[in-house]
């Protein structure tokens, strides 16, 4: 009787653990001023792992690498911290969770008896309560001294493999694989680039033969100073055979996701050449990798600049929809800008077409996305870093978690982050003067702009026609007013104005 009453509670536990959760906001507690966004992962039951590189504000300091793991309601329970030494600097990239072990994958470089740097791989192992294993040094001496940010590690056929690339010199960047067992052991290693070319891998696929789909940010492969993105194919062994040009003018940040043998999609940066600022967002869904079938070109708001989530963009769900999750308003990749930015997130049908489109901010920060991955009951969970905007000191960054319900809203935050929301509209400056921006979800047409006073009087309105559209405030006296975005099909995003 004790042992089936036992098996229930397993069984009722387990069930409360695959039912959604609240969203929340977590912020690392980070030794340093700048603190990095590297990667994350989901385990089974919700529990959340992210890494991040704590940068020091003085050259005299030492660099930080954290893991922290969060349990699915936003508490932090378990931590671990690397810390470089005077001879040895270490960096973490990448982790994977592989049989309720946590692999984490880095780059180092050590300082010799005779002052020579040389640069090895870092593989170490945790436990799921993040008490280190082992750790491996794998000594590269080929690669010297600089390694590529980007890159991506998977773990396929009992082993590790590992692309990336490094910078030879000003022009040559080079691509390179690695693959480790899982003692920490190099099994083979393979530079395969040209002089004067840039490539630098972002996502890819080992196919049915043991071969390599690699998608690249590439400069002076198609001539000198051009730009491009390719899809390189790459035998076993990591020997090049052939490549070619992507569609649409992708260039970078790429996220594969394959369907079958046949249809994928593709979600990076492309190129909108007409623009003043030309990054844009978007994704292609292809056939047998070269036909476009369908496509999402975000290219809404002819001043600002967009990208995707710089790790990881894009999961298909179940049911075949997708979520795409981007920043956008960036001014400057991966540091601290001048003026505020949001995180866009977006559920797709399969043939791309929007079911919702969603805004996370705060007025007056700079938020950005580095990874996004959803849990397996449909919350949304994404590592990114927020700055001031403008900031007070050029280092101030902060990594953190955003997590979501499956509908892209944050339902609960923290002490710390009181004004964090998700929204359909985004309206800024505030305070303003003279004109507004306003922005709405893409999965409208069509919305109303009103100001009201403080006794509820209407002051002024407008009809937007446009998903991102100025307004002219000049006429409306200085004060509080209340704004609201509205439209009849059930958006209604209301907040506080400051009229100067």
């Amino acid at each position: 009787m004790k042992h089936s009453f036992f098996i229930l509670i397993l069984v009722l536990f387990a069930q409360f653990q695959l039912v959604a959760q609240d969203g929340f906001v977590v912020k690392a507690p980070a030794p340093h001023v700048c603190n990095v966004p590297e990667d994350m992962l989901i385990a089974p039951d919700g529990t959340i792992f992210f890494i991040f590189s704590s940068m020091p504000p003085s050259p005299s300091l030492t660099f930080t690498n954290e893991i922290y793991k969060i349990n699915p309601f936003g508490e932090i329970v378990d931590s671990h911290a690397y810390t470089d030494t005077v001879t040895g600097e270490v960096e973490y990239l990448h982790c994977l969770l592989v049989e309720d072990t946590l692999y984490v994958f880095g780059w180092g470089f050590q300082t010799d008896e005779v002052n020579n740097i040389r640069t090895f791989l870092l593989m170490q192992t945790f436990d799921l309560q993040l008490s280190l294993i082992s750790t491996h040094q794998i000594q590269l001496d080929q690669i010297f001294p600089y390694i590529s940010l980007h890159g991506r590690v998977v773990y396929h056929g009992s082993s590790f493999h590992y692309i990336s690339s490094y910078y030879v010199s000003g022009n040559t960047q080079m691509p390179f694989k690695a693959e480790v067992s899982k003692s920490g052991q190099l099994i083979n290693f393979k530079i395969e680039g040209e002089d004067g070319k840039v490539i630098i891998p972002y996502d890819f696929m080992i196919d049915e033969n043991g071969g390599f789909k690699v998608f690249s940010f590439a400069a002076g492969l198609n001539g000198s100073g051009v730009l491009c993105g390719i899809q390189c194919k790459y035998n076993q062994n990591f020997e090049f055979e052939k490549y070619f040009l992507l569609p649409e003018t992708f260039i970078n940040f790429f996220t594969h996701e394959a369907i079958n043998d046949s249809i994928s999609y593709l979600s990076g940066q492309w190129l909108k050449m007409s623009a003043w600022d030309f990054w844009r967002a978007g994704i292609l869904k292809l056939k047998n990798d070269t036909i476009v079938t369908h496509q999402l070109l975000y290219s809404s708001y002819p001043d600002s600049a967009a990208c995707p989530a710089y790790r990881h963009s894009l999961e298909v769900l179940p049911d075949g929809n997708l979520i795409f999750c981007f920043n956008g308003d960036i001014e400057y990749h991966m540091i601290p800008q001048s003026y505020p930015a949001k995180i866009n997130l977006m559920k797709l049908t399969p043939n791309l077409e929007v079911i919702w489109h969603r805004y996370i901010g705060d007025p007056g920060f700079k938020y950005e996305a580095w990874e996004m991955h959803t849990t397996a009951t449909g919350e949304i969970v994404i590592l990114g870093a927020m700055s001031l905007a403008p900031p007070l000191v050029l280092t101030a960054l902060d990594a953190m978690i955003i997590k979501t319900n499956s509908e892209g809203l944050v339902t609960g935050t923290n002490d710390e982050f009181p004004g964090v929301h998700s929204s359909q509209a985004f309206l800024y400056p505030n305070p303003s003067s003279d004109e507004l921006f306003v922005e709405f979800s893409m999965a409208y047409s069509e919305a109303t702009f009103r100001l009201m006073d403080i006794k509820g009087r209407n002051v002024y309105e407008k009809q937007l026609t446009l998903n991102r559209q100025s307004i002219n405030i000049k006429a409306v006296p200085p004060g509080l007013y209340v704004y609201q975005i509205y439209n009849a099909r059930g958006m209604d995003e209301r907040g506080k104005l400051i009229v100067e």
